[in-house]
């Protein structure tokens, strides 16, 4: 019944508004930067659904979504049916909506005319936000969160298996990912704009620039308090400070790599030749000290 209520309600929204899909991979900074973004956007009344499902209806198929203006707040989704139940027509006063993906392969953009990422809005989306960061710092951060999930979905503990299998297709994912965003082929086909979570919290002149990318004027470009959404950082003690400059983003992966099964996975992912070679390209300072930590000969360079 909620969900039929929902969507009742999801066809007051005009559709047109969607400013912004954001499709990342959990732990790479995605909700600060998405906040940052719709902070930097125009209009009063702005919603965000968070973590959608794919190929459903993102105005119908979320866990969260968080308000800006009228009603600001985040909300449960169970919450945010009561709030649009006491007021119906809420999302026809909606200026700007944005939507979010989560661990989805790029790979869904060249199949949307079979099977849409964004079903009933697939064809409003003017623009895709690809949020990527460094790889050993979201492996880092990825593999500890992992394997609590994993623990919490199984009621019990030691589940290395499980761990590592859905850790290494996640890193797969990223590899693959990395390659089509590598094409500007691929990215002006589909409307992909790139934002690295890395330069982002490191650079003010990359941010102003990222704003530019979107086609926003720089309203605001310090980087916001650390994200509530997914339980903010996955690092103890972290999620609680709030402060964003506070978090050494770019050295988490010192902090894992002499964790035996952390340092086995980062072993073999490197040597994979195509992940060796995207990573280090990418991301060469990251990838000559993971590789050195991890005794590995340094990449011959041309």
């Amino acid at each position: 019944m909620p969900r039929d209520n929902l969507k009742s309600f999801a066809e007051h929204a005009d559709r047109s508004r969607i400013r912004f899909r954001f499709i990342g991979l959990r732990r790479s900074g995605n909700h600060g930067l998405i906040s940052w973004v719709i902070q930097n956007t125009p209009g009063r009344n702005k919603v965000f659904y968070n973590n959608c499902r794919p190929t459903a209806d993102p105005f119908i198929r979320f866990p969260q979504a968080q308000l800006f203006g009228s009603h600001a707040g985040t909300y449960q989704k169970k919450d945010y049916i009561h709030l649009l139940s006491g007021q119906p027509d809420y999302l026809s006063r909606v200026n700007t909506f944005f939507v979010s993906y989560e661990d989805v392969s790029l790979r869904a953009l060249t199949n949307a005319s079979v099977r849409p990422l964004s079903a009933g809005c697939e064809e409003q989306i003017p623009r895709n936000v690809y949020v990527l960061r460094d790889f050993a710092n979201w492996a880092a951060s990825f593999w500890p969160h992992l394997g609590r999930r994993i623990g919490s979905k199984d009621r019990s503990r030691g589940q290395p298996l499980r761990h590592m299998a859905e850790f290494m297709r996640m890193c797969e994912m990223w590899k693959d990912n990395m390659k089509l965003v590598r094409d500007p082929d691929f990215c002006e086909r589909h409307s992909v704009t790139v934002l690295r979570y890395d330069n982002w919290t490191s650079d003010e002149a990359y941010r102003r620039k990222a704003l530019k990318s979107l086609s926003l004027t720089a309203k605001k470009v310090d980087i916001p308090d650390v994200s509530t959404f997914g339980g903010g950082s996955s690092f103890d003690g972290l999620s609680k400070q709030g402060d964003p400059q506070a978090m050494k983003t770019g050295e988490r992966w010192k902090l894992m790599i002499e964790t035996p099964q952390f340092r086995q996975m980062m072993l073999l992912c490197l040597s994979d030749d195509a992940f060796r070679e995207i990573f280090a390209d990418e991301y060469p300072d990251s990838a000559a000290q993971l590789m050195d930590a991890l005794d590995l000969p340094a990449l011959q360079t041309a």
